[in-house]
C-alpha cells in the first residue's frame, strides 16, 4: 500500500459488497473515512478479520476458496455463472 487511497478502494470494495452483513451503517462508515479516527481501525478490523457468515448476494459469483496469503492479505477465489475463476486479493495493513 503507497497511501490511504489504496487502504481506502479496499475496505470501500469490502464495505459495498459485504459490510451489511457485520451491521456497519454506510453513514458511520464514509464518516470513519473522512476522519480518519479509531473507528476506521475498528470497521477495518471488522472487515478483514471478523466472522464472515453466509448468505446468499444474488451476484453470480460463488465463493471457492478464502485464504490469508504468505503477506498478510485476503485472497477470494471465485466462479461466475459462466465457470471462469476471478480473483480478488485484498491487503491490511
Amino acid at each position: 500500500m503507497q497511501d490511504g487511497v489504496d487502504y481506502y478502494y479496499q475496505l470501500s470494495l469490502i464495505f459495498e459488497f459485504f459490510g451489511d452483513l457485520f451491521d456497519i451503517d454506510s453513514d458511520v462508515f464514509y464518516d470513519a473515512v473522512g476522519n480518519g479516527g479509531e473507528e476506521l481501525t475498528e470497521i477495518g478490523n471488522t472487515l478483514f478479520y471478523g466472522e464472515h457468515p453466509l448468505r446468499s448476494r444474488n451476484t453470480g459469483l460463488l465463493i471457492k476458496e478464502l485464504e490469508i496469503t504468505d503477506i498478510g492479505a485476503l485472497r477470494v477465489i471465485v466462479t461466475n455463472n459462466k465457470d471462469e475463476e476471478i480473483i480478488y486479493n485484498f491487503t491490511y495493513w
